[in-house]
């Protein structure tokens, strides 16, 4: 039987490795650079997690199967936001075989519940093709800017 359950920084272990995984369906990783992101992201979870980063998984016996995050951020001062802080749904994971049981539902509920406890104005989200029906059922939209979107990779 699958568990739901918050995240802590006794789960960084495998919070590390289920990012991995996230990510080898979508990206080639070299041995070399998948253990500089494990490391990268072994660091920048133990720094936040609890604090600007939730995390909720879902575990059966000792074996997580899935997971999903919360990374919250304070804004600058805007009048379409009452509390100056937002959340950014990422990373929500679930192993293949566990896939189709609701569990990614369960864990985004649980981080909605949170953001709305620690009232945050909003929570965004990018949506795979695979996770977008299932946000939509959430209550998710999709949303447009008056303005274009734009961006600058640096090195």
């Amino acid at each position: 039987m699958v568990q739901i359950r918050r995240s802590t920084k006794n789960n960084l272990v495998q919070l590390v490795r289920m990012r991995r995984l996230f990510f080898e369906e979508n990206y080639s990783f070299t041995e070399e650079e998948s253990t500089t992101f494990e490391e990268k992201t072994a660091h920048y979870l133990a720094e936040r997690l609890d604090n600007t980063l939730i995390s909720w998984h879902a575990e059966q016996g000792d074996d997580m199967v899935a997971v999903a995050f919360l990374e919250i951020a304070e804004r600058l001062p805007h009048p379409a936001r009452k509390y100056g802080r937002t959340g950014t749904i990422l990373n929500v994971y679930t192993k293949k075989s566990f896939r189709s049981q609701g569990i990614a539902s369960q864990l985004v509920q649980q981080l909605i519940k949170e953001a709305e406890e620690l009232q945050l104005d909003k929570v965004d989200l990018m949506a795979t093709k695979l996770g977008y029906p299932v946000y939509k059922k959430l209550g998710f939209c999709e949303f447009t800017f008056p303005d274009k979107m734009m961006e600058r990779k640096l090195d």
